[in-house]
């Protein structure tokens, strides 16, 4: 382990003082930046049923999510600020999660003043937080993904300094309590974490090494979490979680671009150059790339091949260059072929997502045409979130479903394509029951709702449903109900693939909740 000399433990990194000005500048510069942009489509349906679920709708009863209650919860604040501060719901909730990540980047800032680094892993570590937090997730700010990072950062950079930094029992117990808000958004993300302490136990030929007081309080706040989805929302395991396990697995891209990821391409040139420069990595170095392979593995687990699903790949592979860079500028120069790899190493992580830029909507560009006047009641038949969220919320619009997207439905349609029903007539009763809730639950919401727009996907090839024809129209009208309720809408226009209907007596009549 390298150590600084005559420096009694304290870090010749810049000034704290100058440096948590700056962090807050950044903050500020990307809370005003942000708001200027759309939100990603699932951090707009959050923003949606998190506002229904505080003015008392049941999560998965009324509010019909597949990921746990978690997410709900950590959108709250950000809907407290708005009201707070008379912003937008859009506004206070980018301001929301900037000042997570800001709180995040000025406590890892703190343990890196502490720890014992010469002059340039300080400045890199001090660079790379904002990076990661505030720049990397230009196209997904304020994603799951997102906070999950800012709240996670001070444990990793806690970890991977190790015993260079030396931290209190009640900080240790802080930062396990706030990695939990992290890694609880979805269960995938406890990879990381166990990919590390397997490392540590590797290292220190100790199992014991794994049960630092941060891993431990995760653990038991875990627990905690678990027990209170049982006792508060306990249709999640019992209604959520099974419906998922048989029809969630058709959403996801082509399987040629869930691996054409250049941040999948970014790992291997990084693994490549520890091939080839094993010297340059030290303990820190080789504890970045471990928590990068965690959250691949996070990634393939998901496999669905979102740009989100990667980011927390990106970010501690992008880590990993910063901190790398100035170990080995010298070798840079001598060999092309590490420079070559390193380039595109950064290419695959910060450029990817630089180049992909802020989130901007499809739906919002074709559909907002149609919406007359604020506070319309709109609903989108369709398997994409996109196609409904960030357009509801840009155009000051209601939402009229309990889902963000129908889910539910082309799973079913292709596991009964796809099962021998003779063999296992079983299965294929659980699958149509699934479909038959699909159907009852989107006539119930039409009904309820009784939307003034309604946008369908007409698309001969819709997402997910693998190539199999579907129709709307045909599906719901084996529910009466449907028929006698859409003999009240009129067809006004085409655009993108999806039809556009309005209620005939929408002009006269005030929007249904």
């Amino acid at each position: 382990m390298v150590q600084p000399d005559g420096n009694e433990g304290r870090s010749t990194g810049p000034d704290f003082r100058h440096q948590a000005l700056a962090l807050m500048a950044a903050g500020i510069l990307a809370s005003l930046f942000y708001s200027q942009f759309h939100l990603s489509h699932d951090n707009s349906w959050y923003l949606i049923a998190t506002r229904r679920f505080m003015e008392g709708a049941r999560l998965y009863v009324d509010i019909v999510e597949i990921n746990p209650p978690l997410a709900f919860y950590l959108t709250v604040p950000g809907l407290a600020l708005a009201d707070a501060l008379g912003l937008s719901d859009k506004a206070g909730y980018v301001t929301y999660a900037t000042a997570l990540a800001t709180l995040a980047n000025l406590w890892a800032g703190s343990i890196v003043k502490r720890a014992k680094l010469d002059r340039w892993s300080s400045i890199s570590l001090w660079i790379a937080a904002p990076v990661m937090t505030l720049l990397l997730p230009i196209s997904e700010y304020g994603q799951r993904e997102h906070l999950m990072l800012a709240f996670t950062l001070p444990y990793f950079w806690a970890a991977m300094l190790g015993d260079r930094v030396r931290l209190s029992r009640a900080e240790q117990f802080a930062i396990g309590i706030a990695a939990t808000l992290g890694f609880a958004l979805k269960p995938y993300f406890y990879l990381a974490p166990f990919a590390l302490a397997l490392l540590e136990i590797g290292r220190r030929r100790s199992l014991a090494s794994a049960f630092t007081i941060a891993n431990l309080t995760i653990a038991a706040a875990t627990l905690a979490y678990v027990a209170f989805i049982v006792a508060r929302h306990p249709e999640y395991l019992a209604d959520i979680v099974p419906i998922a396990n048989t029809v969630y697995q058709s959403f996801g891209l082509e399987m040629w671009r869930r691996f054409a990821q250049p941040a999948l391409l970014a790992l291997l040139f990084l693994v490549a150059v520890f091939w080839l420069r094993r010297e340059a990595f030290d303990d820190v170095a080789v504890t970045i790339l471990i928590v990068a392979l965690g959250f691949t593995a996070n990634y393939f687990v998901q496999f669905k091949g979102w740009n989100y699903h990667i980011l927390p790949t990106a970010a501690y592979l992008l880590l990993s260059l910063i901190w790398l860079a100035p170990k080995i500028a010298r070798l840079l120069r001598e060999k092309i072929a590490l420079a070559v790899l390193l380039m595109l190493a950064a290419f695959g992580t910060l450029g990817q997502q630089l180049i992909r830029g802020p989130y901007n909507s499809w739906s919002v560009q074709s559909f907002a045409q149609f919406v007359e006047r604020p506070s319309m009641t709109i609903l989108v038949m369709s398997t994409n979130v996109s196609a409904a969220f960030p357009l509801v919320n840009e155009v000051d619009g209601r939402w009229a479903s309990r889902y963000p997207a129908q889910w539910l439905i082309p799973g079913a349609v292709v596991a009964l394509d796809r099962a021998d029903c003779q063999k296992d007539p079983d299965l294929c009763a659980r699958i149509a029951a699934v479909a038959s809730r699909a159907r009852r639950d989107l006539v119930d919401d039409l009904v309820r709702y009784s939307p003034q727009l309604v946008f369908i996907d007409e698309r001969q090839q819709k997402s997910y449903f693998e190539g199999l024809p579907f129709d709307y129209a045909a599906f719901l009208a084996e529910d009466p109900r449907f028929v006698d309720t859409w003999a009240g809408y009129d067809r006004i226009g085409m655009t993108s693939g999806y039809g556009v209907y309005r209620r005939r007596s929408a002009a006269s009549s005030a929007p249904a909740e």
